[in-house]
């Protein structure tokens, strides 16, 4: 599977019509964003987000909108904290 590179320096790998895109990034448009993981799949027609990161007390978080600052968005994974 070939990858490629998305926007922001996101590579994604695998396309929609198979079973989804997993994308990971680091990104450099400010201060307080995290490196994630991009999941996407295809729900009818309909592209679903997901975005997983760790914040920086070790947690991992979830949400399924682009994190803007990695200790408030999203919500923690299980009972890490």
């Amino acid at each position: 599977m070939a990858a490629t590179l998305g926007t922001e320096g996101e590579t994604l790998f695998g396309t929609l019509q198979t079973r989804g895109i997993v994308g990971a990034s680091c990104s450099t448009r400010g201060t307080n964003l995290p490196g994630m993981l991009h999941l996407m799949t295809n729900n009818a027609g309909t592209v679903q987000d997901s975005y997983l990161w760790v914040d920086t007390t070790g947690d991992l978080r979830i949400s399924n909108a682009i994190p803007t600052d990695q200790d408030a968005d999203g919500t923690i994974v299980g009972t890490q904290s």
